[in-house]
């Protein structure tokens, strides 16, 4: 049996092999204990995540390295982040804030003036939206001039292969053929 008063610096690979084996079936045994408390109703007895991990003292214990009610997948940090992200927006102008307002209200319960701003402050920035193309819009434009690149090459290689352009190439091999033959007798 493993020795788990010895350090793990002092401890020889195969006690530390059985060792991990001795760690492995406390940690099932506690569990199993653990789920026999919870479906029992004696409640759970939680680990002690206090614990810190050192290599000179005695093995004592299992140490645990998860955060409880935390998920696969996901990290704190980028929960947190992107909390910070939504808190730090920056407000909207005044004008914007009193139009997001006033949409909430609906237009039978604003009166002319309130409509007749919400209605310019909604045109102009539809406007903008219209005047500056995102990276999709750019990015549909290269692809519809790669793509009509490609119809016309398409297109002209279709047509070389033609009857009509096999006769008309024909037709001015033979047209040269007989020019050379002329030049050559002159």
């Amino acid at each position: 049996m493993a020795d788990k008063t010895k350090t793990i610096k002092s401890a020889s690979d195969k006690e530390l092999d059985e060792l991990i084996i001795r760690l492995r079936k406390e940690s099932e045994l506690q569990g199993l204990i653990a789920e026999i408390n919870r479906k029992s109703g004696s409640g759970y007895i939680p680990y002690d995540y206090g614990q810190e991990i050192s290599t000179e003292k005695p093995i004592e214990s299992l140490y645990h390295y998860g955060v409880l009610g935390m998920h696969w997948g996901r990290h704190r940090a980028r929960i947190s982040s992107a909390k910070e992200k939504l808190l730090s927006k920056k407000p909207g102008s005044d004008d914007y804030e009193l139009s997001r307002q006033l949409k909430t209200k609906g237009s039978r319960n604003l009166s002319n003036k309130e409509l007749r701003d919400l209605t310019q402050r909604l045109q102009l920035e539809k406007q903008l939206k219209e005047l500056s193309p995102k990276k999709y819009q750019k990015g549909m434009n290269v692809a519809k001039g790669i793509i009509a690149v490609g119809t016309t090459a398409s297109s002209l290689y279709a047509l070389s292969n033609s009857p009509l352009a096999k006769h008309i190439t024909s037709a001015a091999k033979k047209a040269a053929a007989q020019r050379s033959a002329i030049e050559y007798m002159i």
